[in-house]
């Protein structure tokens, strides 16, 4: 019961959270770099914006 109980209260934080985290946002300049045979990650890089003026 204890678990079920656990578990419940997981998920209600979760959903709870995500939508905390749901914003709107622009991305300008964005642009990747590319990698040659000896290396094993890329980066990406961009600039970010709220949609909405002041709000993040």
């Amino acid at each position: 019961m204890m678990k079920q109980v656990n578990r419940f209260i997981l998920a209600v934080s979760n959903l709870l959270f995500s939508i905390t985290l749901h914003a709107e946002v622009v991305v300008t300049e964005e642009w990747a770099r590319a990698t040659v045979p000896q290396q094993r990650a890329t980066g990406a890089f961009f600039k970010y914006k709220p949609a909405i003026a002041g709000v993040f």
